[in-house]
């Protein structure tokens, strides 16, 4: 991955995170990482904790952000978000 790729993407998250903070949303923890993967965002909204990936795009040509998001990248989220849940005793 190049420098200036690896700036954007942190750019994104960085828009993210004001985005959230903008609605009320508490950020806890960015790029939270283990063994399994990695988390982009972890934030609280009252009770709820919201786990985030963010997506950057320059453009619409190769589709949506979410369309990123492929069943195995889901799957392994769950497992990184219950990893942050046991350590950080938030269930």
């Amino acid at each position: 991955m190049t420098l200036a790729r690896v700036a954007f993407g942190k750019a994104g998250e960085d828009l993210a995170c004001q985005e959230l903070e903008r609605r009320g949303y508490a950020v806890l923890a960015r790029r939270y990482r283990n063994r399994l993967g990695e988390l982009d965002i972890v934030a609280r909204d009252g009770p709820t904790i919201v786990f985030v990936e963010v997506k950057a795009r320059a453009g619409h040509e190769f589709g949506a952000g979410g369309e990123a998001v492929t069943a195995l990248k889901r799957r392994r989220m769950i497992n990184v978000a219950l990893d942050y849940l046991a350590r950080h005793h938030l269930f």
